[in-house]
């Protein structure tokens, strides 16, 4: 659902593309121009097109892929979407349901080969997510699952 990002930009005959634009922008042949909607979206926190605020810099989507070969054009196609449609569960079945798919979601991130920790926001979700990987840790690993919180100096105060 687009967690991790992809940004690309077609350079001469190849394809740039890293995790951050900044790989792309290290390119010693790529020149960095702005992009008006990209900025605009960045400034305004909007979402409406794959542009980033640096022109031939884009985003790839969530749900899309982009295949590419030398000489040819990139193609850009959606391979999966979000369906909407109307909820029909009661109550029960809705929490049921829920628990089971972030047990099962956060259950697959607790598989690391280094320690596995949580940081506390001091909000609901990060709450019932530590309490549920605790649950999966002690029930799968026999062990538990370090947590954090962060707090400034004078953050009372304010």
């Amino acid at each position: 659902l687009g967690i991790k990002p992809l940004y690309y930009a077609r350079h001469r005959e190849g394809l740039l593309f890293g995790s951050e634009i900044k790989s792309i922008l290290a390119h010693p042949e790529f020149a960095a121009r702005l992009d008006a909607v990209g900025l605009v979206d960045l400034l305004t926190l909007s979402r409406g097109t794959s542009q980033t605020p640096f022109r031939e810099v884009q985003e790839l989507l969530p749900g899309h892929l982009l295949s590419w070969r030398p000489n040819s054009q990139a193609k850009l196609r959606r391979y999966w979407e979000v369906r909407r449609q109307e909820h029909a569960d009661d109550l029960q079945s809705t929490v049921q349901r829920t628990r089971e798919l972030v047990t099962r979601a956060l259950g697959s991130q607790l598989h690391a080969d280094v320690p596995v920790c949580s940081l506390l926001s001091g909000g609901l979700d990060s709450t019932a997510l530590t309490g549920i990987a605790q649950r999966i840790a002690k029930a799968e690993h026999g062990g538990d699952i370090n947590s954090f919180s962060v707090d400034f100096v004078g953050q009372a105060e304010q």
